[in-house]
């Protein structure tokens, strides 16, 4: 989830040419109402989420904050990717359960290395 439609289609394009399926939304809400149907059953939950820090309403760190206290989405590991590199957002992030955090603009193969290694393994 990130608030530019660029970021959004670089991150989906890098993460589907290494065979993810992807899901976007551009705001809080957006990603919510996908749990929604998660929830009930609609769609698979998802493996792991990326969230930008600045959000139009609820920003990516609320967004982190209220999902590792839902128990139904408290086990989905969590990247902060951001523009923002200051010790502080990190912490934020951090403290709200953020299980990485990805500083823009990176490389392809940073992003790749981070979804690798946060990814929660498909079921058998």
């Amino acid at each position: 989830m990130d608030d530019s439609a660029t970021i959004r289609d670089l991150i989906s394009m890098n993460l589907e040419l290494e065979g993810y399926d992807v899901v976007t939304a551009e705001h809080a809400q957006a990603c919510l109402d996908h749990l929604a149907e998660v929830a009930e059953g609609k769609q698979p939950p998802p493996r792991l989420m990326l969230l930008d820090v600045v959000m139009p309403g609820l920003d990516g760190v609320e967004l982190t904050a209220r999902l590792k206290a839902t128990p139904a989405t408290a086990d989905i590991p969590i990247l902060i990717v951001s523009a923002s590199a200051q010790r502080r957002d990190f912490e934020l992030a951090r403290g709200a359960g953020a299980d990485g955090y990805l500083t823009k603009p990176f490389a392809p193969d940073e992003l790749l290395r981070e979804v690798a290694r946060l990814i929660l393994p498909e079921e058998a």
